[in-house]
């Protein structure tokens, strides 16, 4: 066979190969995209059904979850000191299918702005240029990126190799700058490079951020590529390269076998590298190039290949199977040259098998530990909150259904009993106002007859017969005159006293008053003492004395105690009646009272019932919704474990 002809079939196994490799790529970044995709919308659902509950801060804190399952690519970044071959691995990777290297790469630093390498299928090849005066204004790249007028474009053609590569040096450009607008950018002087022409002038990157859009069967599976300058490069801003980190899916972490791991380097691996990691659940893996440097003897390669890969993965604490051995440099060369030995002794093939696959499991299986169970562990936390509120309403349901009826049946008849009773209570009251109108009659009859005023009467009769100037005789008249009176009076009085009891009985059995021993009103012991006086004082009549003074001061005394008995006599026994019979009412009253105010309670208890069962009726149909919502997203969400 001829050279050519080898030359050809090796191109075209090379071709084949790139295309196996993009086809593998783009089947795992496929399958993890739609997996993204299917619990992004799960989670939208989640999210939609948070708000809807207000539950605000699960919903704010799913807000920020939801973004890792948001974007579309699997963004690789490439970190470590430069000088480790992150450019040259970049070449490896997507020059090859171009057949020539895309970025220039020299001794020193090549990439001088952290460049992302992308395709976008909505517009053609491009490559756009943030410029570094850009950052006099504080503004950050996100700011810029909403800006399209502020970046720099260059188009792409992807069918003249000299064009591309030319327009790909502009990102390794530089710019000559004083000192003092270095300073002004950000930049520290003593780690910049002296302009050779112009004295206190300094080489300061022409670029801040460079995005480029390239079809590549790589990048058009998904894949984007984002390569950063050296960690140590000067004037780095740590702002966009966190903004970067926090975006990634993978992060390869370059080192050298020149170095291995250095002190910088795991420095760099713990403070930032390994937190951000964590914080955003990225697949990390470190890729030790230029092995191309170690023995040419293949056992002692291999040794030494071994031997690294056991320091760095214990070092760095990841898995072994994640750190990658690999020649960029002969890798790129092996494809250009077409030299299968090559470019297996590289590691690029094992690398290209291995990472994309690598990195979409272990990006999932980090989002599924570390995002997905803490949500599951939310959703099962609503789970079973929301079945236990559904039990507990379902059986106080069930508990209200049975005796609401009841409740309300008593209602009615404690209702209707007590008014029934509040009209018997009346008709009493009624009746007993007639009756204690009746005895009041009497007793106001009484008291015009022993009130002041018939006394009185009396006694202007009296001390008319008794004279301005009383004698004996003249006295003795006049207490008769009185006593006549008196005694008719009382006899009337005893007369009206008689019908008292019997209207106190009647009284008192209306209210079911019994065994209440009432004043004794007896008026033949008054009429007794009545007769008593006139005996006594008759016989001043022939006897001698001070007239004036026996009526005034001995004889009218004496009557107004009579007066004053009867008064006493008739009160007592009017409160002895009257009382009871008030107190009675107050209570029966207070009864009634009392069990309208248990009514209206219960009739209180009874609406709060029906408001709680209005609810609880509305609120079933919800919680059952939530339930079935809650286990079909848990089903939906919990990973599979397959047999």
């Amino acid at each position: 066979m001829s050279q050519n002809g080898s030359d050809t079939k090796l191109r075209s196994a090379g071709n084949t190969r790139v295309l196996a490799v993009a086809n593998s790529a783009s089947k795992s970044i496929l399958q993890f995209t739609a997996w993204k995709k299917s619990i992004a919308t799960e989670l939208a659902r989640y999210a939609d059904w948070l708000k809807q509950r207000d539950h605000l801060a699960h919903w704010e804190k799913l807000s920020r979850e939801q973004e890792y399952f948001a974007l579309d690519r699997v963004r690789l970044l490439i970190m470590g000191e430069f000088s480790r071959g992150k450019t040259e691995l970049i070449n490896a990777l997507l020059g090859r299918h171009f057949n020539f290297r895309l970025f220039p790469t020299r001794v020193g630093r090549t990439t001088m702005c952290p460049v992302e390498l992308f395709y976008d299928d909505d517009n053609a090849p491009y490559l756009k240029l943030l410029p570094i005066d850009t950052r006099a204004n504080q503004k950050s790249v996100a700011d810029y990126r909403k800006q399209p007028e502020a970046w720099y474009h260059l188009n792409l053609d992807v069918n003249d190799p000299d064009s591309i590569k030319q327009i790909l040096r502009e990102v390794a450009r530089t710019r000559e700058v004083s000192t003092h607008e270095a300073q002004d950018l950000g930049f520290q002087l003593e780690f910049l490079e002296a302009s050779i022409s112009q004295p206190g002038y300094v080489h300061i990157p022409a670029w801040r951020h460079a995005l480029i859009n390239l079809e590549h069967p790589l990048l058009k599976t998904g894949l984007s590529f984002v390569d950063t300058p050296g960690i140590n490069a000067p004037g780095l801003e740590s702002d966009l390269i966190d903004e970067i980190m926090a975006d990634a899916q993978g992060m390869l972490f370059l080192t050298s076998v020149e170095t291995g791991v250095t002190a910088s380097d795991y420095s760099l691996w713990n403070q930032k590298i390994a937190p951000v990691s964590r914080d955003n659940h990225i697949a990390l893996f470190a890729v030790i190039n230029k092995i191309d440097l170690l023995e040419t003897d293949e056992e002692s390669v291999v040794e030494s290949v071994e031997r690294l890969i056991r320091i760095t993965a214990q070092q760095l604490k990841i898995p072994r199977n994640h750190v990658l051995p690999v020649s960029a440099k002969h890798g790129l060369r092996s494809y250009l040259q077409q030299d299968v030995t090559r470019l297996r002794r590289s590691g690029l093939a094992h690398l290209e098998d291995f990472l994309i696959p690598a990195v979409v499991t272990t990006r999932e299986r980090l989002l599924t530990d570390e995002v997905i169970n803490h949500i599951l562990t939310d959703i099962r936390h609503f789970q079973d909150t929301t079945g236990q509120e559904l039990r507990q309403l379902q059986v106080e349901q069930t508990q209200f259904q049975a005796n609401q009826q009841h409740l309300s049946d008593d209602y009615e008849r404690a209702r209707a009993l007590l008014a029934d009773d509040q009209h018997r209570l009346q008709q009493r009251i009624v009746s007993v106002d007639d009756q204690r109108q009746g005895i009041d009659s009497t007793i106001n009859r009484l008291s015009l007859l022993i009130g002041k005023s018939r006394f009185d009467s009396h006694l202007v009769r009296a001390q008319s017969v008794l004279g301005s100037t009383p004698t004996l005789t003249t006295a003795a008249s006049a207490i008769g005159v009185m006593i006549s009176g008196l005694r008719l009076d009382f006899k009337r009085v005893r007369a009206d006293m008689e019908i008292l009891p019997s209207q106190a009985q009647r009284i008192h059995r209306d209210m079911g008053l019994v065994g209440i021993q009432l004043p004794l009103l007896d008026m033949d012991d008054v009429l007794g003492r009545v007769a008593n006086l006139e005996a006594k004082y008759s016989q001043y009549r022939e006897g001698n004395g001070d007239a004036a003074k026996i009526f005034e001061q001995s004889f009218l005394p004496e009557i107004r105690g009579l007066y004053q008995t009867l008064e006493s006599q008739i009160s007592q026994w009017q409160s002895a009646v009257l009382i009871p019979v008030t107190q009675e009412l107050n209570q029966q009253q207070q009864a009634l009272d009392g069990r309208q105010k248990v009514i209206q309670e219960m009739n209180t208890f009874i609406q709060e019932r029906r408001q709680r069962l209005a609810f609880i009726q509305q609120r079933l149909p919800q919680l059952t919704a939530d339930t079935e919502f809650l286990d079909e997203l848990i089903f939906r969400l919990e990973p599979v474990e397959l047999a």
